[in-house]
């Protein structure tokens, strides 16, 4: 839970570069309190979706690299639980 905190915040810039949104400028709190609840809604809506994007651009791989590095590893598990199991 705390990586995916510190995560939020690059994802959402990335998602901004990806996007070409430009920079990505966060609301302060005395801006958001004068706005409109569907300014509110709309603007953390956009960082929400930009951030999905980043995450889904870089998840897809890494699943990917991540299935291929630890199948053959996972696979050799029963058989050394087995010969563990003999001795």
């Amino acid at each position: 839970m705390p990586l995916q905190l510190l995560l939020i915040l690059p994802f959402i810039r990335l998602g901004g570069w990806l996007m070409s949104s430009g920079q990505v400028q966060v609301a302060r709190a005395s801006t958001l309190a004068h706005a409109s609840p569907l300014a509110i809604i709309q603007q953390f809506g956009g960082l929400a979706v930009q951030a999905l994007a980043a995450w889904l651009i870089l998840a897809v791989p890494a699943v990917i690299l991540l299935t291929a590095a630890f199948t053959p590893l996972l696979r050799r598990v029963p058989a050394l639980a087995a010969a563990e199991a003999a001795n």
